[in-house]
């Protein structure tokens, strides 16, 4: 099938502002559905990094446009993330049913990342009269791209916010403010090291980027000043437009991408996709595992089908995919469920124990189904100035610039500021699928700081590959215990038989996070204080891991 291709059609929208798009056409005289992808990534580039071109698209009877997001390339206007997506794509898809040769009651959307959150801004903003979406590795919204836990994600954040003011820099021809900008990105990761983080020389010299700096003076999730750079909740809970949720479980939006789907699955004709990718490129190597063949990238023709049931061929009817598909870690294939998090799972609870020397890899830390009764607490330093370093993870968004991936973390776990707790050899497989959490309780001298925690499978070479982790912000009193119940993280893994099972707590994961400086309105090294860090875990204070075990 030949394809025609219209470059830099104009689309205005309600407030006067032309945004950019082109059209990829089958050439014969069929009336074609439409799929819409936006993206502020350039059009030129859309999306190919993890996608086929649209081209390929069209090849198998889809009309596609692609377009330039408000103030981006080469459409008109300023660019705040997510602030006009909703009424831009809404307007976009008005024009979108007027083109020649288009069906417009069949359009779809598809994207990843900035380009799924087009999708449920769209979906969930009123009369959108979409007939399918497939929105990728994305939150519903802005706020955790910044923050995790109202702490910063310092890599993600930096680098992505770099990146999107060098693109503006390039279009615009500012030489000597891209100059700046690369010199800024080729010196990560030391850059993450420079405080204060509201610094930022070559965002703050350029006057690019601003939402940077706005992002960091509100931390906290509930914030008003989010909302109107989200899908709310509710309307998630009434999605009436097909969708297909994708995810990775090494992505930085995984544990969004599974509520996104979680919320809405009250409602018909939602699915959920997961796979062992981290935010992109997508492949069956991660880091340093091979998840095997049944781990490469088949999201292209996977959407074809999908598209194919909602826009080509009989929508009144059921899509022939499983409610939830995952790719089972460990296991290394795939696997089909009710319901997110599965119906059939169950917690297992696996209790802290050391006689108070649980440091690092050399330590006597264990993780055990009996509750513990009479210990000594775990003690650790944390020096803000000699952080823990990120070795792998769920960051964003390539792992040049960002610790992304599975990776072996026995270089940081000989850390005595890393308390390490393993289980005994494992006698037969134990299969999580769901949200780890943990519930600990903690002491310090700090007036404010924070503490990680990461789930990690030990292999019998002695390799810990890290699972899932994440971090937690506490301000307590002088001298007092607080116990933290927090989730984790989201996976699906097959401990095997032979292997253990491992959480590390600390205080640190950098640059993943931000370093908490120990002091309240510390904004530099100088200001950095070095922390006593206790952790409880006797028969009043039982600190636990809890883990979704399928039966």
């Amino acid at each position: 099938m030949s394809i025609e291709i219209e470059r830099d059609l104009p689309v205005q929208v309600r407030d006067g502002t032309v945004l950019k798009v082109d059209v990829y056409r089958p050439t014969n005289s069929d009336s074609y559905p439409g799929l819409l992808l936006r993206t502020p990534y350039s059009k030129d580039t859309p999306q190919t990094i993890g996608y086929a071109h649209p081209i390929w698209y069209a090849r198998h009877g889809f009309l596609v446009v692609v377009g330039d997001t408000r103030g981006r390339f080469k459409s008109e206007g300023s660019f705040f993330p997510l602030l006009h997506e909703a009424q831009d794509t809404l307007d976009t898809l008005n024009w979108m049913r007027k083109l020649p040769g288009v069906r417009p009651d069949r359009l779809g959307m598809y994207g990843y990342s900035y380009s799924g959150w087009t999708q449920l801004l769209t979906a969930t903003s009123g009369d959108s009269r979409l007939s399918a979406i497939a929105p990728a590795f994305c939150s519903a919204g802005l706020y955790e791209l910044f923050f995790t836990n109202g702490v910063l994600n310092l890599a993600f954040a930096q680098s992505w916010s770099l990146q999107v003011a060098l693109m503006e820099a390039q279009v615009s021809g500012d030489r000597p403010a891209c100059a700046l900008l690369q010199e800024a990105l080729a010196g990560i990761p030391g850059i993450y090291s420079h405080l204060p983080v509201d610094e930022m020389t070559a965002l703050r010299s350029t006057g690019l980027s601003p939402f940077y700096f706005d992002a960091l003076q509100h931390s906290e999730n509930s914030d008003p000043y989010w909302n109107p750079l989200r899908a709310k909740k509710e309307r998630l809970a009434e999605l009436n437009v097909p969708a297909l949720h994708i995810g990775g479980w090494y992505d930085t939006f995984i544990d969004q991408s599974t509520e996104n789907f979680q919320m809405a699955s009250a409602q018909p004709n939602q699915h959920l996709l997961v796979g062992p990718w981290y935010h992109m490129p997508w492949a069956q190597q991660v880091g340093e595992i091979d998840f095997g063949e049944d781990a490469r990238n088949e999201i292209d023709h996977i959407q074809r089908e999908w598209f194919a049931h909602w826009l080509q061929n009989e929508p009144d009817r059921p899509a022939d995919l499983p409610r939830v598909r995952l790719f089972v870690m460990g296991r290394n294939s795939w696997q089909d469920e009710d319901a997110w998090p599965p119906s059939r799972s169950r917690p297992l609870t696996f209790f802290l124990h050391s006689a108070g020397l649980a440091n690092s890899s050399n330590g006597d830390g264990t993780l055990g189904l009996e509750a513990p009764t009479d210990e000594p607490e775990d003690i650790f330093a944390y020096d803000p100035n000699l952080p823990v370093p990120s070795v792998g993870g769920n960051s964003c968004c390539v792992p040049e610039f960002a610790p992304m991936g599975a990776r072996d973390q026995r270089s940081i776990e000989m850390r005595n500021d890393v308390l390490v707790y393993t289980s005994e050899i494992l006698t037969s497989p134990v299969e999580v699928i769901g949200e780890a959490w943990i519930r600990f309780f903690v002491a310090t001298t700090a007036a404010t700081t924070d503490f990680t925690a990461k789930l990690v499978d030990v292999y019998p070479d002695g390799r810990a590959i890290n699972i899932v982790d994440s971090i937690f912000r506490v301000q307590p009193r002088t001298d007092q215990i607080l116990e933290v119940s927090e989730a984790i993280g989201v996976t699906a893994i097959v401990f095997q038989e032979g292997h253990r099972i491992r959480l590390e707590i600390s205080s640190s994961s950098f640059p993943t996070y931000e370093r908490s400086l120990n002091s309240v309105g510390s904004r530099d090294q100088f200001d950095g204080q070095v922390a006593l860090q206790r952790v409880f875990h006797n028969s009043d204070r039982p600190s636990a891991l809890v883990l979704p075990v399928i039966e």
